[in-house]
């Protein structure tokens, strides 16, 4: 991922053209910027515990996977223009929030231990 000069709609390195597809209507917003580093682009994958997007890291300026924690069935976006988001707590809802962001975050430095294999996406940051 890379920006594209003014007035370019096809990136010359992986042929996408800017805005030819929807995003799902449950992701971030294309060009969204996280805690003031990852510049959010398309969705790459999506499953029962996350959404995973690529992005661009603006400190370091380099391609990167952002991985969403958002679980199917617990949580929806406001609506689709807005990036924020409405959990379901009903019944056990708050414990199955925790225990989800828990895996979620065990799994992330699981992965980062495991940032000398080549084969496994080397994770840079958790939040």
């Amino acid at each position: 991922m890379e920006e594209l000069k003014e007035g370019v709609r096809l990136c010359p390195h992986c042929g996408y053209e800017q805005d030819s597809t929807a995003q799902p209507s449950n992701a971030l917003n294309r060009n969204t910027i996280l805690h003031g580093r990852y510049y959010i682009g398309n969705v790459i994958g999506q499953g029962g515990f996350g959404i995973t997007y690529v992005g661009l890291d603006l400190v370091l300026d380099m391609k990167v996977a952002v991985k969403e924690y958002f679980p199917t069935g617990s949580v929806s976006r406001i609506n689709s223009y807005s990036n924020e988001i409405q959990w379901d707590f009903t019944g056990s809802g708050r414990e199955s929030w925790s225990d989800g962001i828990d895996r979620f975050l065990r799994e992330a430095r699981k992965m980062a231990k495991l940032d000398s294999v080549p084969a496994i996406v080397r994770v840079r940051d958790a939040f």
